[in-house]
């Protein structure tokens, strides 16, 4: 008598399950002071017997893209997804999902974490300031600190329209921190717009921060 393992095994090959093996599926990739961008690499092969094609790639967020070199990967060949993470004035940790989905019917998503973390070069405090639509556009404060060896100024607006009253005031007691008081020109109309601070390390480099101004 067949033993039943044996029998349904002649009558139903087994499904080859092999897919996209990833060598990792969690990256953590430090950022550096000043860096635009921070790149995690995923390595992975294909260890299956047919061709796994790459269907879509998703971020849980705009500012991670991630890249591959081609979607269709024969059988033993490797290769390798970018998730390229875009700094802004974002700072502390960061932690983002990339979702990987293949034609691989047993396994067809994956999902990737890449973190980072981002050195905080300049507090800002608060990142918005905000009028209601009509009032008296009256000053808000801003309250900036930094190292006291980097240097924080007012870079000229590139912008078609002229920045809104401002002044930069640095403190009597404590190195390295400023208030900014902002005012708008008016409130008559719902706005949104951003005002540049450009922070000057001791090597000349700088580095590009924002505050928000809205009107509702």
């Amino acid at each position: 008598m067949i033993p039943r393992l044996a029998f349904l095994l002649f009558f139903f090959p087994l499904v080859c399950v092999a897919g996209l093996k990833w060598e990792r599926t969690r990256l953590s990739v430090p950022a550096e002071v000043g860096q635009e961008e921070v790149v995690g690499i995923y390595q992975f092969t294909n260890t299956g017997d047919e061709p796994v094609t790459i269907l879509r790639t998703q971020s849980s967020c705009g500012c991670t893209v991630p890249k591959l070199e081609k979607e269709t990967y024969a059988p033993g060949e490797s290769g390798e997804l970018k998730a390229i993470f875009t700094v802004g004035d974002r700072t502390g940790h960061q932690r983002k999902i990339l979702t990987v989905t293949t034609d691989n019917h047993a396994h067809p998503v994956t999902r990737l974490i890449f973190e980072t973390s981002i050195p905080e070069v300049v507090s800002i405090k608060p990142k918005m300031v905000h009028w209601r639509r009509g009032d008296e556009p009256e000053w808000q404060e801003v309250a900036l600190t930094t190292d006291p060896a980097n240097r924080i100024a007012i870079p000229e607006n590139t912008a078609d329209e002229a920045l809104p009253d401002h002044e930069l005031i640095p403190s009597d007691d404590t190195p390295g921190a400023y208030t900014l008081r902002l005012r708008p020109a008016n409130t008559t109309a719902r706005t949104k717009a951003q005002f540049p601070i450009a922070v000057e390390l001791p090597d000349g480099e700088q580095i590009s921060y924002k505050v928000y101004l809205l009107v509702r």
